[in-house]
C-alpha cells in the first residue's frame, strides 16, 4: 500500500536527520520526537484500518452515508494517502449507516472507532475482522494496533477463528461461536479438563498445517469440514489452554518459549546485574540469578538490569503525571499511542515474561508471546551487545558459538545463526554510513526468529525502538558506554509526554 511506503520513507528521512543533528538534549527535539511518535497521520491506527477497509470493500456504505448529508463531502482515498481524518460530519453519517448494517454497535461506538477516539476490546476486534472481511495481514495489523495479541493456535476460539477465516467461502463469527460451543460440549463428555494430556513442542506448526488442509479441502462439504476440524481439535485437546474464570488465556507456543529461554539466557550474559548503593554508600553488585541452563530465574531482576544501569527508576517516570483513578481519564491515557504501545509495555515486561514462561509447567494459565515483547527484547539484545564491556561481549560470542556447535534442533540453529549474523552486522555499525539499515535488519532477524512480521514504521513501538537505537548521545565507539539510548530518551521524552497530556 502507498501508505506503508510513504510512512517508511518519511520515517527513514526523519530518523536520518535526527541522527545527524545529534541534539537530543534540546526541548524542541524532545517535543519533535513525541509529535512524530503520536502523529496519527503516520500511524497504523485501528480507525484508519476500519475506514480503509470499508472504503475498499463496502463502497455502498460510503454512498449511503453521503446521501444523509446536505451535500456530498470529499473524503481522502486511504488507499492512496496517509492516515488522514475524514470530515466529522461524514464520519457521523457513516456511523449511523454502520449501526444498522454491521454488528450490534450503536452509532456513537462506531463514530468513536472510526475517529480513533477509543480502541476495540479484543472480542469486538475479532468480530470486526470477520464483519469487514479482513485478510490475514490486515487482521494482524488490526489486532496489534488495538494492543491485542495475534490469533493463537493454542487458544481454542482463536484456532477456530483461523479455520473459519481460511475456509472458502469464509465462515462467519456466529459459525465460529457455534463451533466453539460444540467443541466445549464434546470435550466435557470425553476428557476431564483438570487432567489434560501434555502439550508437545513443535505442534503449533503442525496444527496450522492440518487446519489449512481441512479448510481448503474443496472435495468435502462445509458441514464435513466443521466436523473434521472439531474432531481434530478433540484428538489434540491437550494442546489447548483451558478457561480461567470463564475466559481463555491468549495461548502459548512451546517452541517460541524455548527460543525465548535462549534469548533471555544471552540477555543475562550482557546484563549480569545492576550496581546499587549499599551500606556506607558502597557500590554493591546485585547479580541476576540464573538456573543451571543460564536462564534467569527472576524476570524482574533481568528487566531491572536492562532498565536501570545507573539506578534510573523507570517506575518513577511511569508514575509521573498518571491520571487519577477514573475510567474516563484512564481511557484517555491509554488512547495515546505512545503511552499504550511504549510505556505500558515497558512497565509490564517482567510480568509479561513471567506469564509467558508459566506455560512450560502449567499451560492452563499461560500467556502467548506477543510481537511487542520480542521487539523490546530485540532492542535490549542489540544495545546490550553494542554497549556492554568487551569481556562480556566476548563471553556472549563464545557462548552462542558453543551452543550452535551442540544444537541438534533446526529451529534452535536458525535462532543461533541469526544472532551470530546480527552481532557480525553490529560489529561494523560504528563505521557504517547506513546505521538505520543495520538496526532494522537486526530487528527483523530477531522478529522473524519468532515468526513475527518485520519492522513496520507505522507502528509506534517499532518507531520508538528505532529512534532509541539511533539516539546514541556519545556516538562511536560504542563499547563501555554506560548511558544507553532507551534510558536517555526516557529521561528526555517521558516527562515531556506527561506535560503534553
Amino acid at each position: 500500500m502507498k501508505f506503508t511506503a510513504e510512512v517508511r520513507s518519511e520515517t527513514d528521512t526523519w530518523a536520518k536527520a535526527l541522527y545527524a543533528s545529534n541534539m537530543w538534549i534540546f526541548q524542541s527535539t524532545q517535543q519533535e520526537i513525541l509529535k512524530f511518535l503520536n502523529e496519527r497521520e503516520y500511524l497504523c491506527t485501528p480507525g484508519f484500518l476500519i475506514r480503509r477497509q470499508i472504503q475498499i470493500l463496502f463502497p455502498d456504505f460510503i454512498a449511503a452515508a453521503q446521501k444523509l448529508l446536505p451535500a456530498p463531502t470529499d473524503i481522502a482515498n486511504l488507499e492512496e494517502t496517509k492516515n488522514v481524518p475524514w470530515d466529522a460530519g461524514f464520519v457521523a453519517a457513516l456511523a449511523r449507516v454502520l449501526s444498522t448494517k454491521i454488528l450490534n454497535l450503536d452509532s456513537e461506538q462506531w463514530e468513536d472507532y472510526l475517529a480513533d477516539k477509543r480502541i476495540c476490546q479484543r472480542q469486538t476486534a475479532v468480530r470486526l475482522i470477520f464483519a469487514l472481511n479482513m485478510n490475514d495481514e490486515i487482521a494482524a495489523k488490526f489486532l496489534i494496533s488495538n494492543g491485542h495479541s495475534l490469533f493463537s493456535v493454542r487458544n481454542p476460539f482463536d484456532f477456530i477463528c483461523k479455520f473459519c477465516l481460511s475456509c472458502k467461502p469464509r465462515l462467519s463469527y456466529a459459525e465460529a461461536s457455534a463451533m466453539l460451543n460444540e467443541f466445549e460440549t464434546r470435550l466435557a463428555d470425553i476428557s476431564p479438563q483438570e487432567n489434560p494430556s501434555k502439550p508437545k513442542i513443535g505442534m503449533t506448526t503442525k496444527m496450522i498445517s492440518e487446519m489449512e488442509s481441512i479448510a481448503k479441502n474443496d472435495k468435502i462439504s462445509e458441514t464435513d469440514k466443521r466436523q473434521r476440524f472439531i474432531s481434530y481439535m478433540l484428538r489434540h485437546e491437550g494442546e489447548f489452554v483451558r478457561k480461567v474464570n470463564g475466559v481463555y488465556p491468549s495461548g502459548f507456543s512451546l517452541q517460541n518459549i524455548s527460543r525465548l529461554r535462549i534469548l533471555m539466557k544471552y540477555l543475562a550474559i550482557v546484563y549480569p546485574g545492576d550496581i546499587v548503593l549499599g551500606r556506607d554508600d558502597e557500590e554493591v553488585a546485585v547479580p541476576v540469578k540464573r538456573d543451571g541452563a543460564g536462564v534467569p530465574k527472576n524476570y524482574e531482576e533481568l528487566t531491572r538490569a536492562m532498565y536501570y544501569p545507573q539506578n534510573i527508576e523507570l517506575k518513577d517516570y511511569m508514575e509521573l503525571g498518571l491520571p487519577a483513578a477514573g475510567a474516563e481519564l484512564n481511557a484517555f491515557y491509554s488512547s495515546v499511542p505512545f503511552n499504550r504501545e511504549v510505556l505500558i509495555r515497558l512497565k509490564r515486561l517482567s510480568d509479561t515474561l513471567r506469564a509467558i514462561m508459566r506455560a512450560e509447567k502449567n499451560p492452563t494459565n499461560a500467556q502467548d508471546i506477543q510481537r511487542s515483547t520480542i521487539m523490546i527484547l530485540a532492542y535490549f539484545f542489540i544495545t546490550g551487545y553494542l554497549y556492554t564491556k568487551k569481556e562480556l561481549a566476548d563471553t556472549l560470542t563464545a557462548e552462542i558459538a558453543n551452543d550452535l556447535a551442540k544444537a541438534d534442533d533446526e529451529e534452535e540453529r536458525k535462532l543461533l545463526e541469526g544472532l551470530e549474523h546480527v552481532m557480525t552486522n553490529l560489529e561494523n555499525i560504528a563505521d557504517s554510513q547506513e546505521p538505520i539499515k543495520i538496526y532494522i535488519e537486526s530487528l527483523n532477524w530477531l522478529l522473524k526468529s519468532f515468526s513475527f512480521s518485520e519492522f513496520y514504521p507505522p507502528f509506534v513501538l517499532d518507531r520508538f525502538m528505532l529512534i532509541c537505537l539511533l539516539a546514541d548521545p556519545l556516538n562511536a565507539p560504542l563499547r563501555d558506554v554506560h548511558e544507553k539510548s532507551l534510558h536517555f530518551l526516557i529521561q528526555l521524552v517521558i516527562d515531556e509526554n506527561y506535560r503534553l497530556n
